[in-house]
């Protein structure tokens, strides 16, 4: 069951709760309800409860950064990969505790650089492109997010979806837009 929305709240944070977090990160909306959420954009991916990351991968290394500059985790990859992920690593969350399947996952959602290419001007869908390549050649614990067309969401079925797997909520994006457009995030509510 989600939450009642206040009488005096809309259904949008509001454009002051538009977050800006630098060139590296697009800026976050934050929506009262998965509906309103869902007017953002053309395709919708969960948002998994992990530690944000960019993944550095370069000579055979790859280097797991926070949003913070700290450096998180090196997960063994293959040589003659180049490329700066984004994604979501899944380490000492919910559902991902030591032992679990996912425990240690990094969840990729968007390819901003590969092979020494800036991709970011690039729309959505052709980063998705880039990114599926490189997990494609990179393997566990590499993992590419799941992405639904909005037009064949459920809302219901996406509330019932988010809690069977212990997911954060979801993100709106528009598949022609360039890297740092403005995302759109619903979280779940327990």
């Amino acid at each position: 069951m989600t939450a009642a929305m206040p009488a005096n709240v809309s259904v949008y944070s509001g454009p002051e709760k538009v977050r800006r977090r630098g060139a590296d990160r697009p800026a976050f909306r934050d929506a009262w309800t998965l509906e309103a959420a869902l007017r953002h954009g053309d395709v919708a991916e969960p948002k998994e409860d992990g530690r944000w990351a960019h993944v550095r991968i370069a000579d055979g290394a790859a280097v797991l950064v926070s949003r913070e500059g700290r450096e998180m985790a090196r997960p063994p990859v293959p040589a003659g990969v180049s490329a700066v992920l984004c994604a979501e690593y899944l380490i000492g969350q919910p559902g991902c505790r030591q032992g679990s399947p996912r425990h240690g996952a990094v969840v990729v959602f968007d390819c901003i650089e590969r092979d020494g290419r800036d991709l970011r001007a690039l729309p959505l869908w052709a980063r998705r492109e880039h990114a599926a390549a490189v997990v494609a050649a990179l393997g566990r614990p590499f993992e590419l997010v799941p992405q639904s067309r909005v037009a064949d969401v459920d809302p219901a079925e996406v509330r019932r979806t988010l809690a069977a797997v212990d997911a954060e909520g979801i993100v709106v994006k528009d598949s022609a837009a360039a890297y740092g457009a403005t995302w759109t995030r619903w979280k779940r509510r327990a």
